[in-house]
């Protein structure tokens, strides 16, 4: 079984004040429990030094903590993914349609990928439990079933039964993760500085890089 764990940095909002830049990050792992262990033990040995962390977020934490959390990325048998979005690049269509653009941002790539890789006999996706509408979560629901069903039988596969898990991150380790990645890529994009890429960029395969434009690439 695939777990996999999606989150986002920015946002899709096209007011003033909204992000230029919005990135979907994710990880795939057959193994979050050995994770999950790995990040609570970076916790206590913060937690020894002073730093009381409930929840890592890219964010908000410090430089220390983010280079920990990262250097534990590379030690991790994961792998990693990223969709980074400029919003120029964006049809005007799609604009007025953000959950559309969501779901196809944060479901298309991440299974188009896993499925194509690995193949694998059931698919487990876990996200960042948010305030939506039944509406859209039945969309989200929806969209997911279909793109799996869809591309698995694109390349003559059965499709693996999904299970999709809406969990609060503070209690979900491997979300904390998805929220390092996103953020790792949105600060990167945003600043074109590399400091943190350059720690993890050894688990993305290349055809795991995707941007909707072409003024930046990752180096």
């Amino acid at each position: 079984m695939i777990s996999l764990y999606v989150d986002e940095s920015g946002d899709l909002g096209c007011k003033e004040g909204s992000s230029k830049v919005f990135v979907i990050g994710y990880l795939v792992t057959e193994k979050n429990l050995r994770l999950s262990k790995d990040l609570k033990n970076l916790r206590t040995k913060l937690k020894g030094r002073g730093l009381n962390i409930n929840e890592f977020k890219f964010n908000g934490d410090k430089d220390n903590v983010r280079i920990g959390v990262l250097s534990l990325i590379t030690q991790s048998d994961i792998e990693c993914g990223y969709i980074a979005v400029k919003k120029e690049a964006v049809k005007p269509e799609l604009k007025e349609k953000p959950d559309i653009l969501y779901n196809y941002l944060a479901i298309h790539y991440p299974l188009t990928n896993i499925i194509n890789k690995y193949q694998p006999n059931e698919i487990t996706y876990i996200i960042d439990r948010q305030s939506w509408k039944k509406e859209r979560v039945d969309n989200f629901m929806s969209y997911i079933q279909q793109k799996t069903t869809w591309t698995a039988t694109r390349i003559k596969y059965t499709p693996p039964p999904i299970k999709v898990k809406r969990k609060d991150s503070q209690e979900e380790a491997c979300l904390q993760i998805a929220d390092y990645i996103a953020g790792t890529i949105f600060y990167t994009v945003t600043r074109q500085n590399y400091k943190y890429w350059d720690i993890i960029k050894a688990k993305f395969p290349i055809e795991w890089q995707q941007c909707w434009y072409n003024k930046w690439q990752m180096a």
